[in-house]
């Protein structure tokens, strides 16, 4: 498998552009390390819908094709409300016209904030997450997927199935990428690890999601018909102009125990 990185601002490599124009010639667990170490990988090129959805189980781990509903007008992830989900998104365009997708991505983000050495990353922060509309047939298990390999059941954390959440604001990645998982709708207050709300946790919120959407952290992209890209959902957001949703197919999948650099619930 070959690609091209995609440089923005700072990151040296937004997203990778695949550049071999058969999916034969592409591993999907190469691919899917792209994905998990850049946030984002590109396949530019005409692919049948039915061609990519056989080779989708090489990539990952699949339940079924089932997202919670939200507003892909404006950025967000499925994961926000059921976070044991889907870490990856395929989306695949099935119009006849190009689609752009806005895509942000906080890779690049931790060392970007100016005091973010006087927290320990990976458990100083969470955010509190509500979700009133919480619907049990949205949850998933990883290793309920139809082609998981059973000799991993025991590295994997059972789904959490709360109403309301702790999520960490710097989560421990898969591959153990940096990044950032904050969507700006959702978040209501900020913890400590020691789950006490901080003072300022208002102030907090507004100045962390400010630096996070702006143009340092979002790229448009043109996703042309029948080509597609995939997304990791912990560290990068999406969205669409609402016309073209009926056109893009959505295929929601996990990492493999191949890839993966760690076990931990990742927000």
């Amino acid at each position: 498998m070959y690609y091209k990185s995609i440089p923005h601002y700072r990151n040296s490599c937004f997203a990778g552009i695949v550049q071999n124009k058969n999916l034969d010639e592409i591993d999907g667990l190469l691919f899917s390390k792209l994905v998990g170490q850049c946030g984002i990988s590109i396949v530019p090129y005409d692919m049948e819908l039915q061609q990519v959805f056989e080779w989708l189980p090489t990539v990952g781990y699949y339940s079924d094709f089932k997202l919670p509903p939200r507003d892909i007008t404006k950025f967000g992830t499925g994961l926000t409300y059921y976070p044991d989900n889907e870490e990856m998104l395929v989306i695949y365009n099935s119009n006849e016209n190009d689609v752009s997708i806005s895509l942000l991505n906080t890779k690049q983000l931790p060392s970007n904030i100016a005091n973010w050495k006087v927290w320990n990353l990976y458990d100083d922060l969470w955010g509190t997450v509500v979700n009133a509309d919480y619907q049990a047939l949205y949850n998933k298990s990883i290793v309920d997927s139809e082609n998981f390999e059973s000799e991993f059941i025991d590295l994997y954390q059972p789904t959490r199935k709360n109403k309301t959440l702790q999520l960490k604001l710097f989560p421990r990645h898969p591959m153990n990428t940096t990044g950032m998982f904050c969507p700006k709708e959702h978040v209501i207050e900020l913890k400590t690890y020691t789950k006490d709300r901080l003072d300022n946790h208002g102030e907090m919120i507004e100045s962390i999601t400010s630096h996070l959407y702006t143009k340092e952290y979002i790229l448009d992209v043109t996703l042309k018909p029948n080509s597609f890209l995939c997304l990791d959902q912990i560290i990068t957001q999406w969205k669409t102009d609402h016309q073209h949703i009926n056109g893009l197919k959505l295929f929601p999948l996990w990492y493999k125990s191949e890839v993966r650099k760690n076990f931990n619930y990742s927000i």
